[in-house]
């Protein structure tokens, strides 16, 4: 997202067009594009930035990572529990705590669901 509002309202406007237009072609939207149309426009372009730099990154975009569920399911739950070490650091303790424990919730349920051990976690997948 940039300082700019004008700029941030154009691109959101922008990516929402491509969006309906590739839904005419018969596309399907890009998880990004799909994330990015669950926030409020003003948050849409920093999603679809952080794709951009994953492309620069890892050199496709997530959609085109045809990884197992298991191996997805890792890579989720190490970002949960990345955000989670976040969510503490946080300067609101209650606010925080109340954060890191929803995010602990739902890495407890991914492990159970994917039968992952800490192991798995660490190894990112590939035992």
């Amino acid at each position: 997202m940039s300082r700019d509002p004008e700029l941030d309202r154009s691109l959101s406007a922008a990516w929402q067009s491509l969006e309906q237009k590739a839904a005419q072609e018969g596309h399907r939207p890009r998880i990004a594009q799909r994330v990015a149309a669950l926030l409020p426009p003003d948050l849409a372009p920093a999603v679809l930035e952080r794709e951009r730099l994953g492309v620069l990154k890892y050199g496709q975009y997530l959609d085109d990572n045809h990884q197992p569920q298991r191996a997805r399911a890792v890579h989720l739950v190490q970002e949960l529990l990345d955000g989670a070490n976040y969510a503490l650091w946080l300067a609101s303790p209650i606010r925080s705590r109340l954060l890191a424990v929803l995010l602990a919730f739902l890495v407890k349920w991914l492990c159970r669901r994917y039968h992952l051990t800490a192991q798995d976690i660490i190894d990112g997948g590939k035992r």
